[in-house]
């Protein structure tokens, strides 16, 4: 006499989690699961050797709350033994409302179908057992179970969801021999109490047998199926009813609880972002596990957007601007004046940015040093008050009346003016300019640091050039400063001034300057140009949208050109400074063309050049 089918059904609870991925993914690998055509959302493997038909259902999110009670009924009525998956040692309150609608609904669907009465086996994770053992325990135990339903003396199934005392109905491993946290013991305490008074709340004792055949089952799941469909079309929706309305009544509480949670986390003072998103996880992890799966995923974004709220309202929120600096904004969370805010920010305090340091600079002429805030912007850091009433009178008009300021400590020597060829009228060198490239650190010490003339291995040619010709020259914008080289908040110097001084004989004007941003030099390749020619330089990610054009001078004038502070202090794209080597500034050709020794460009009173 051939052995009865044995249907085994499998829910999977929470599919994403640790434990049941691992179970899974153990099951799949050895029952190769196919798509059910009988039950929609089913899988099924037929093992003909033992005649036992497995079926497995994972928990859809993405399926109405109608349409997952239909199928998990589907699966209560067309199966032996049913093993539950949860990934921790807990069974929520909801699971049970849930258990006790499924046996309510036993009775009405038994007299239009036939239907089987399954066990029920509840699988859960206990603390601290690994996830793959865990997988290998239920493995051991579903054979058990298919063993003993197979088995010629087996007697009939027992009651519904109700599971003999001689089996265990919990398949978890016990704890490890390391003591376990209070918190894990506690879990595994309240499951082991729990889980016998589930059962005992949906007995029932109903008659059931065993399919002779799996095309027996096949055809008395369609039925079911048609029957669940469409044959109780009321009494599913209230079973969902029925559950929303269980949680609208006890979701308040449990919200309440994991904000006073946040709270209670939470310093007295204001804190940033890295404190806010421990303290909100925790909370967020203490509704996790209060709640099932589906009215976690639809309660989460809400309760974060409020714990968000009580961060921003409370004043307790800092303010999570950063300086060019690298320096955090001191002020609780507020709208900066002409800035555009959401609305929900509309009522904030306005007020401007501020990281309680400031900087010594220089003017654009030079003589004088005044102490600035810290910049937040860009635009910001290039109007600052850079340009004085002695910037306006033009006092380095002259050579002889240039200011410099001198820091001790960099070996510089005697403060002169190195000399710079200019190539013109058939690439002759002409008289020399003279030119001096001055750093500032943010302490406000200034140092002269030399840049080769380009002319010194620049080979002429014999052809006419009809203007004067710099050949391109990249010089650093930022270096140590030697005066505060041990405090590396201040340690970087940058490029402040660029002096030139006219030659004797026309035509004489400053070179133009473009800055640039060079990503890190790779390992240079053989047979390659050097990375200073234009023509190969394909590594330069960003040229500045200001660039600052070759100026025409009178003889013997000195002009100072400032650099930027926006361009000193930041990257592309307005993100803060980090000091490295990667920011450049090019001395290119000059634009200023001549046609010939004479010009009738030059200026007689050049105003300070910025």
């Amino acid at each position: 006499m051939p052995a009865k089918l044995v249907v085994i059904g499998i829910i999977v609870w929470e599919p994403d989690s640790d434990s049941t991925k691992s179970i899974i993914t153990q099951l799949t690998n050895v029952i190769r699961f196919q798509k059910c055509d009988q039950v929609d959302g089913f899988y099924e493997r037929f093992d003909s050797e033992h005649n036992v038909l497995y079926l497995l259902l994972q928990h859809d999110l993405t399926l109405t709350h109608d349409l997952w009670l239909r199928r998990l009924l589907t699966l209560f009525l067309t199966s032996n033994h049913i093993y539950w998956l949860f990934p921790r040692p807990r069974i929520n309150i909801d699971s049970i409302r849930l258990l006790r609608s499924l046996q309510s609904l036993r009775t009405p669907l038994k007299e239009l179908c036939k239907s089987l009465s399954p066990t029920l086996s509840f699988v859960c994770q206990s603390p601290s057992f690994p996830t793959d053992q865990l997988a290998l325990r239920f493995r051991a135990h579903l054979d058990g179970s298919v063993r003993s339903l197979i088995s010629p003396i087996a007697s009939d199934p027992a009651p519904l969801f109700t599971v003999p005392m001689l089996k265990p109905m919990l398949v978890s491993p016990p704890i490890p021999k390391g003591k376990p946290s209070r918190e894990q013991s506690a879990q595994l305490k309240r499951f082991h109490l729990i889980a016998p008074s589930i059962v005992q709340a949906v007995l029932s004792r109903p008659n059931s047998s065993l399919y002779n055949s799996i095309d027996a089952w096949r055809i008395s799941s369609s039925t079911v199926h048609d029957v669940v469909s469409n044959k109780v079309p009321l009494v599913v929706p209230v079973m969902a009813t029925v559950s929303r309305l269980f949680w609208d009544n006890l979701l308040p509480g449990i919200v309440d609880s994991a904000v006073r949670r946040y709270v209670d986390l939470c310093p007295s003072g204001s804190y940033g972002n890295d404190i806010h998103r421990v303290s909100s996880d925790d909370a967020i992890q203490y509704v996790h596990n209060s709640v099932p799966l589906h009215v976690f995923v639809q309660l989460e974004p809400a309760l974060r957007l409020q714990i968000d709220a009580i961060w921003t309202r409370s004043g307790r929120r800092l303010c999570p601007a950063v300086s060019l600096t690298g320096r955090l904004c001191t002020h609780s969370f507020h709208r900066v004046p002409g800035a555009e805010v959401p609305p929900a920010y509309g009522d904030l305090m306005e007020r401007c940015h501020s990281s309680g340091f400031s900087t010594m600079c220089s003017c654009n002429c030079g003589r004088t040093q005044q102490s600035l805030p810290d910049p937040f912007d860009i635009d910001d850091a290039s109007k600052c008050g850079l340009s004085l009433p002695c910037c306006e009178s033009s006092h380095i008009a002259s050579s002889d009346e240039w200011h410099y300021h001198k820091s001790e400590g960099p070996p510089q020597g005697e403060v002169s003016f190195q000399e710079w060829h200019v190539l013109c009228d058939g690439g002759k060198k002409q008289e020399p300019i003279g030119i001096i490239f001055e750093f500032e650190c943010d302490s406000g010490h200034r140092f002269i640091h030399n840049v080769h003339d380009p002319l010194a291995k620049y080979v002429t040619s014999a052809e006419s050039i009809p203007y004067a010709y710099y050949p391109p020259q990249d010089v650093p914008l930022l270096l140590k400063c030697h005066e505060c080289r041990y405090l590396t908040k201040t340690a970087i110097a940058h490029l402040r001034h660029i002096y030139v001084r006219a030659s004797s004989t026309p035509p004489c004007f400053t070179p133009q300057i473009v800055i640039r941003y060079r990503r890190p030099a790779q390992p240079r390749q053989p047979n390659r140009r050097h990375a200073n020619s234009r023509e190969t330089d394909d590594n330069i990610d960003m040229i500045a949208d200001m660039s600052l054009n070759g100026l025409a001078l009178p003889p013997l004038t000195t002009v100072s050109i400032a650099i930027p502070l926006a361009f000193r202090s930041s990257r592309p794209g307005n993100r803060a400074f980090i000091p490295d080597s990667s920011h450049e500034l090019a001395l290119e050709q000059g634009v200023l063309y001549y046609p010939g020794r004479k010009s009738s460009s030059i200026i007689d009173n050049p105003d300070i050049f910025l």
